[in-house]
């Protein structure tokens, strides 16, 4: 074992290790990323406070400021 988890959507895990970075390495940080435009994934960041900030064509960039609780 690696120590890599698997991910697959639908899971659990996937929320599960966002609120773990974002509780535990982030609490306090902004924390930005992009995710394709027509990605659902985009409804699954919301959830945990990501706000779409711009787009550069191909990616929806989104940003969670810090300070905020961690979502569903």
């Amino acid at each position: 074992m690696d120590g890599r988890v698997g991910f697959r959507p639908g899971g659990s895990t996937g929320p599960q290790a966002l609120r773990l970075v974002l509780e535990e390495r982030c609490r306090d940080r902004p924390v930005r990323l992009g995710v394709l435009r027509n990605n659902p994934a985009r409804r699954f960041y919301e959830r945990f406070g990501f706000a779409a900030t711009g787009e550069d064509g191909i990616k929806i960039l989104m940003c969670r400021p810090g300070g905020r609780p961690c979502g569903r």
